[in-house]
């Protein structure tokens, strides 16, 4: 897999591990433009039929958002600071590196990804995408930043799951073996597995299936919930895609509503002052 797509993926991983990108577009990196110029993005597929909702899956669901802590904990939180070890398997030897996180309301991110020898910067500014992996920053087309935005979205898992179909199938092992209430969850092109802890109602398992980008096959299971500012965050996650193991993503620190700078998430102008738009290392600038 080429390194750039792979840094890419791991968008999906760094907002799941905040309590939770896939392709490029086709046709590759779109060359700078002025900031004035806004790349429009696809809306998403009408949905077909009337949404269905399975009563019993309401309860599990509904139990499993007031297990994280409450809907108002959930979307209450206007910024998130998240930085947290990763370990890829995606390599031909698994690599170390770290994923730091900075989210903002209503559709701001900014997500730096570090290994040894390569970094990438890629961030969603309400809307535009754009990525800086070393040799300058570049927008990218309106597919990505579809999908960037709706990895945005997952940060407030699972009260996403409160719109569109959503069917309870079965009582479950999940693959740790723990008992769960197994949900199907389809919206907007989107299908998922859901499975939820009988004993806790934690959100343990998202198995991933179809995107509007096309099939996929991965599944993350998350582990080691604790407090932070009022809700249970998963401060493990592990990611499997076609049944292989992908990376491990483990917490290092958590904060929310935090101040955070939009400068931060801007994509910057080619007469910027050098170190505009850069993340302030101290704890006061988020």
């Amino acid at each position: 897999m080429r390194r750039g797509r792979l840094i890419a993926l791991l968008l999906v991983a760094a907002t799941a591990a905040a309590t939770r990108a896939e392709p490029r577009d086709s046709t590759g990196p779109k060359p700078p433009q002025p900031p004035g110029e806004v790349q429009r993005m696809p809306g998403p597929p009408k949905e077909e039929g009337p949404i269905r909702r399975d009563e019993r899956a309401e309860q599990v669901l509904l139990a499993a958002i007031k297990a994280q802590g409450g809907q108002e904990s959930i979307s209450g939180r206007q910024t998130i600071y998240m930085r947290s070890t990763i370990k890829n398997y995606d390599y031909p030897e698994p690599q170390s590196g770290t994923i730091t996180v900075w989210f903002k309301r209503p559709l701001k991110i900014r997500q730096e990804v570090t290994y040894p020898h390569t970094k990438e910067i890629r961030a969603f500014d309400g809307e535009r995408a754009w990525v800086d992996a070393g040799k300058g920053p570049t927008l990218l087309g309106p597919l990505m930043a579809r999908m960037m935005e709706r990895g945005i979205r997952e940060l407030d898992s699972p009260l996403l799951y409160t719109e569109g179909n959503l069917t309870y199938l079965s009582v479950a092992k999940d693959p740790k073996g723990r008992m769960t209430q197994k949900l199907s969850w389809r919206f907007q092109g989107y299908a998922r597995d859901i499975m939820v802890d009988m004993a806790t109602n934690r959100v343990l398992v998202i198995g991933e299936f179809d995107t509007p980008a096309g099939a996929i096959s991965r599944m993350k299971v998350f582990d080691d919930y604790r407090p932070v500012q009022g809700m249970l965050v998963p401060f493990h996650q592990d990611t499997f895609r076609n049944d292989q193991r992908y990376s491990e993503v483990d917490v290092i620190e958590a904060r929310f509503n935090s101040p955070i700078d939009d400068a931060l998430f801007a994509f910057p102008a080619a007469d910027a002052p050098s170190g505009s738009g850069k993340p302030d290392s101290s704890p006061g600038s988020r």
